[in-house]
Formats: C-alpha cells, structure tokens, sequence
C-alpha cells in the first residue's frame, strides 16, 4: 500500500521510544513494521474477528507483547488516559462517518494525545473538507494532505496543538 510506504517514511525519524496508538488497527498492516521497528505500541479495533486476526499476526511474527497490547475497543472512547500517546494512527477510521462523528473521533484522538503529539491519517476520497475538521478540532496540519489517485485515498500528518496557538 503507497500510504503504508509513507508512514513507514513517516517513522524513520521517530525514536522508538515513541508511543503510538493504532486507533483502527484493522488487519495490522501498520503494526506489524512498527512493532518489527520497536515502536511502544497500542492498538484497538471495533471488530473483535480483526483483534484476534491481528494478535495471531503479532504472535507468528514473534510479537506476543504486541500482541497483549491489541484491544477490541471503541475509538470514540478509548481507554487510554490523556495526553498518553505521542503519535495516533487514524488509517480509515474516519470513513463512513458524517462530518459530526468525524469531529468527535478526532478530538477523542487529541483527547489521547500529548501535547505537540502527531496524527497520522489517511481517508477514502479527497482532502477538501475533512482537512477543516482537522483543524477545528485544534489539529495544525503539518504535512498537506495529499491524495492518491491510485488508491482513492488521502493522506496526512496532523500535530495536536492548543486551541490560543492555532492562527
């Protein structure tokens, strides 16, 4: 996939000490890479059948610690404390929801994350008007989404900043 080659540019540059949340881990695409890299992961889904496909993913690539941290959970509601993560995968979490639930997901997803944290995400469709519900949920954009035409898909990095620091 073009945006997993990119996140996994993305993260060339981050300590492994970073911690992350796979907010839609999905079939764990993301994961697997950053868990082989060392990256202090977290991760939930919705989808109890894709938790445990994950998890026995992370267990046959010799991950089993990875794999205890992959969680069925809602990610309108996570069971994280705030400010925990310093990066949140958002890998089409946000499609299928109308532009009210998107905005309740990402400020749930800013809720999670530090001060200054990033959010990594990609979306069915083009930038246009999700790159605003970013922004009005005090995320700065500092990577321009860019869409992919192969993929049908957009991708962006988004860094959580305070509400008196966006201009």
């Amino acid at each position: 996939m073009v945006y997993a080659d990119h996140l996994l540019r993305t993260f060339a540059g981050v300590a492994p000490a970073a911690r992350v949340l796979d907010a839609a881990c999905r079939e764990g695409q993301q994961l697997v890479p950053l868990a082989l890299l060392g990256f202090d992961l977290q991760a939930v889904d919705r989808d109890c059948g894709k938790v445990q496909q994950v998890q026995a993913l992370l267990e046959t690539e010799g991950l089993p610690e990875v794999a205890r941290r992959v969680q069925v959970g809602d990610p309108a509601r996570l069971p994280f404390a705030d400010a925990h993560f310093d990066w949140v995968l958002a890998c089409g979490l946000l499609d299928g929801y109308s532009d009210a639930e998107r905005l309740a997901l990402l400020t749930e997803l800013r809720r999670v994350l530090a001060p200054g944290g990033w959010l990594y995400a990609s979306w069915q469709g083009t930038p246009g008007a999700l790159t605003r519900l970013f922004e009005r949920a005090d995320f700065a954009v500092a990577e321009k989404a860019a869409f992919d035409g192969q993929m049908n898909a957009t991708r962006g990095i988004f860094r959580r900043v305070e509400a008196d620091t966006v201009g």
